[in-house]
């Protein structure tokens, strides 16, 4: 049997002073993630760490992020925080195991107040091809 990864780590510039409302913003996150939990366990924000501090709000996953719940945390904080962006999240997907189709990953385009822009490397190059055998 082989184990699925994710793994990505983006930080987000944050003006000076604003940390504590980033901090508000996250925890708000963690209550709305904890309150949705079937099972009654917290999974951290969806296998997201969260890290801030003055300047900086770094998330990141060490194998076991989901993609949606840090898009939500970094779309939470340029809305709250009224930051233009953009920002560009990017991930990697690996496997434990060499098996065909389990490697990739993707990128998200996020700013403040429009919709996501994403792609993952199997869509793109799959699309990329479709297009070059119709022209």
């Amino acid at each position: 049997m082989a184990n699925n990864y994710t793994f990505f780590s983006t930080t987000l510039r944050i003006p000076d002073g604003t940390s504590p409302q980033a901090k508000k913003i996250v925890e708000d996150l963690e209550d709305a993630y904890d309150n949705e939990s079937d099972d009654g366990e917290s999974d951290e924000l969806g296998g997201c760490t969260v890290e801030i501090d003055d300047t900086n709000v770094t998330v990141y996953s060490e194998g076991a992020g989901d993609i949606d719940v840090a898009v939500s945390i970094f779309q939470a904080l340029l809305d709250g925080l009224q930051l233009e962006g953009p920002l560009i999240f990017e991930w990697a997907a690996t496997c434990s195991k060499p098996r065909p189709g389990e490697f990739g990953g993707g990128a998200v385009i996020i700013r403040r107040g429009k919709e996501t822009v994403a792609m993952d490397t199997s869509s793109w190059a799959t699309e990329y091809l479709a297009k070059e055998t119709t022209t």
